[in-house]
This record gives structure tokens, C-alpha cells and sequence, in this order.
């Protein structure tokens, strides 16, 4: 059994993590920053989207790869916000609206788009 001091101490860390957190998020929001740093995309990446679209991106469940240059829904940056942020119905992908803001999903849009040799760098895809 968790002795009280081992309680105490796992509550202390989580608070002091949490606290950091938010003032990151916080400092961050008052820089007035358009755009999320890459470190926080890629976490964004790695805590929402990995288990189905893969680390690289490169799923191995059907029409969730992002390198085999099939989009079934689009290939511009805003094609794929609107899919983060509304999800497909029907499907497993959910809506992400309520969870992240509308830079977060733009960065994420733009983020996914470089998983593609075809769209890595290019300005104005077709969709």
C-alpha cells in the first residue's frame, strides 16, 4: 500500500508540473505567437494522432498514411484543419475543435502535410 508521504510527494510533483504547464501556456499566449513552436506540434502529433496515422506518419491501417500521397479528403493545410477540427463521421477520426485552437489545428495541418514527399515544402498543393 502507498505510504501517506508517497501520496503527498506524487501530488506535489503532479502540481508543480501542472503548474509549469500552464505557465507555459501562458507565456506563450502572451508572447501573442500565430504559430505553435515545432516541439509542442510534434507532442500535439504524438499524444492525438500516432496511434492511428504512426510516428512517420506512415500508418499501415488503410487511408490513414500520410506518405503514400493518397488524401482521400484533401491536401492543403486547410483541408486538413477542417478534417482535425470537425473530424469524418462515420470514421475514427474525431473532431479535435473543443480540444485544441485554431493554431494548434493549423499548425498540426501543416505539421502532417511534411509526412508526404510530394507536398514536403510546397506552397499550394492541390487538394
Amino acid at each position: 500500500m502507498v505510504g501517506m508521504s508517497s501520496l503527498i510527494f506524487m501530488l506535489s510533483v503532479w502540481l508543480v508540473g501542472a503548474f509549469l504547464v500552464g505557465s507555459t501556456l501562458v507565456a506563450q499566449e502572451a508572447k501573442g505567437s500565430a504559430e505553435a513552436p515545432e516541439a509542442e506540434v510534434e507532442q500535439a502529433y504524438t499524444m492525438r494522432c500516432v496511434a492511428c496515422h504512426g510516428a512517420d506518419g506512415n500508418s499501415q491501417l488503410p487511408d490513414m498514411s500520410f506518405t503514400d500521397g493518397v488524401w482521400k479528403h484533401g491536401s492543403s493545410e486547410e483541408d486538413i484543419a477542417k478534417i482535425i477540427t470537425e473530424g469524418v463521421p462515420g470514421t475514427a477520426m474525431m473532431p479535435f475543435e473543443a480540444q485544441l485552437s485554431p493554431e494548434e489545428i493549423q499548425a498540426l495541418a501543416k505539421y502532417v502535410r511534411q509526412f508526404d514527399p510530394k507536398l514536403r515544402g510546397a506552397e499550394k498543393p492541390k487538394g
